[in-house]
């Protein structure tokens, strides 16, 4: 089984199992959480390899979808008042930090760290202007949120093994 066909059947896993134990009880989440948690590890299967084999639409796509998956969970966390100024900021530094992250793959094309920094200043600027808090709520946010941001580290870690051993079944083969 390949690595991708293998994420896709935990990641179908994980959502039937999460969906099942809302519906019964086990555990209080929102669905969109569910949602937010599968992003993540759907954008971590796909970047892993992609990044392993330098196929720059796949650390794209990975780490595009990863990112959403962990905007989609700070929003699930927090009431955003101005929600329109921080969606454009945050599509922005999804952008930036998915171009960053080809340009960490081919260190060659400058242009993608020009073009990336470039982006993340416009997301800066935007961010900005559309009058959000201040430095210091938004770390205290940062703060609170890590007490649950555990599960995504586990999950980041266990995608990781798994991968690595189907890499090196296939290998042996």
């Amino acid at each position: 089984m390949t690595p991708s066909k293998q994420s896709l059947i935990l990641l179908i896993i994980f959502i039937w199992v999460s969906v099942l134990s809302v519906l019964f009880g086990f555990i209080n989440i929102e669905y969109s959480e569910i949602i937010a948690y599968a992003l993540i590890f759907l954008g971590m299967t796909i970047y892993y390899p992609s990044y392993n084999k330098n196929y720059t639409a796949g650390i794209f796509w990975g780490s595009a979808i990863f990112l959403t998956g962990v905007i989609s969970f700070v929003s699930s966390y927090f009431e955003l008042v101005n929600i329109s100024g921080m969606l454009i900021s945050a599509l922005l530094f999804v952008l930036s930090f998915s171009i960053l992250l080809i340009f960490l793959a081919d260190t060659d094309n400058k242009k993608l760290l020009y073009i990336s920094i470039l982006i993340g200043a416009f997301g800066v600027f935007t961010l900005i202007d559309s009058g959000n808090p201040a430095l210091s709520s938004f770390l205290n946010a940062i703060v609170s949120l890590l007490g649950k941001f555990w599960i995504i580290l586990l999950l980041t870690i266990v995608t990781i093994i798994i991968l690595n051993i189907e890499k090196k079944k296939d290998q042996l083969f």
